[in-house]
C-alpha cells in the first residue's frame, strides 16, 4: 500500500500496483530511486476534497456521482494534477465531463489557473482557446466580473485566442459550418495515439452517451 497526504493532512493509503497502473509518475517513483521508493509516501498538491475526488476515481473510475457531477474548478484542478503525474485516463475523463457540462463557468481566473499551469498543447489549454473562440462575448463576462480581472490572463493566451477568432473570421463565408469541438467532441482532447484508438473511443462514447439517457 502507498500512503497519500494532503497539505491540510488528509491521508489515505491505496493500493500501489493501481497507482502505478495510472501514473507513470507514481510508477517511476516507486520502482525508481525517489526518496518515496523507500517511505512509500507522497504529498499531493491537492486540496482534500479534490484529493477524495482522485482517489473516488480511482477506484472506481468515475469523476461524478448519480446527481452529482464536479463543477468546473474542481475538473481544472483534477486536470492539472493530472498532467503533474501523468494520469493519461484522468485527463480523457476531465475532459469528457468538460465537453458534455450543458454550461461551463470559466471566471477569469480559473482561466489563468489552467493556462499557467499547462503548456499550450494540453488538451485543456486547447479546450479553452477553442471555448473562447466560440462562446466568449466580452462585454457580458465584464457585466459579472470587474475589468481588471482581464489582467490575470497570459499574453500568450489571448495571443492565440485572436489567431484563432482570425482563421475562424476568414472561415466564415463556409456555408457549412462544424460543430465546436468544446461543446460535441470529446475525441478532439482525448490524446488518442492513432486513428484505431480515437475510433474505438469514438463508438464507447456513444454508447456511454446513449445508456445514460
Amino acid at each position: 500500500m502507498v500512503e497519500l497526504r494532503t497539505p491540510s493532512e488528509w491521508r489515505v493509503f491505496v493500493h500501489q500496483r493501481l497507482l502505478c497502473y495510472y501514473s507513470l509518475y507514481y510508477k517511476a517513483a516507486i520502482q525508481g530511486q525517489f526518496q518515496e521508493a523507500t517511505s512509500r509516501r507522497f504529498d499531493l498538491t491537492l486540496k482534500t476534497e479534490h484529493a477524495e475526488h482522485f482517489v473516488r476515481w480511482l477506484y472506481s473510475g468515475k469523476l461524478s456521482i448519480r446527481y452529482s457531477a464536479l463543477d468546473t474548478e474542481e475538473l481544472f484542478h483534477l486536470y492539472i494534477f493530472a498532467d503533474e503525474k501523468d494520469i493519461l485516463a484522468l485527463r480523457r475523463d476531465v475532459m469528457s465531463e468538460l465537453v458534455k457540462k450543458e454550461k461551463v463557468d470559466l471566471p477569469y481566473e480559473l482561466v489563468a489557473l489552467a493556462t499557467n499551469s499547462l503548456l499550450p498543447s494540453a488538451p485543456l489549454y486547447k479546450f479553452l482557446l477553442d471555448w473562447h473562440v466560440q462562446h466568449w462575448i466580452p462585454s457580458e463576462a465584464a457585466q459579472s466580473q470587474h475589468y481588471s480581472d482581464y489582467e490575470v490572463l497570459s499574453k500568450e493566451f489571448m495571443h492565440l485566442v485572436m489567431c484563432k477568432l482570425a482563421i475562424r473570421a476568414r472561415a466564415a463565408s463556409n456555408p457549412v459550418q462544424s460543430p465546436c469541438t468544446c461543446c460535441n467532441s470529446p475525441c478532439s482532447y482525448h490524446e488518442h495515439a492513432e486513428y484505431k484508438e480515437w475510433l474505438s473511443s469514438k463508438f464507447s462514447y456513444a454508447r456511454a452517451t446513449r445508456d445514460t439517457y
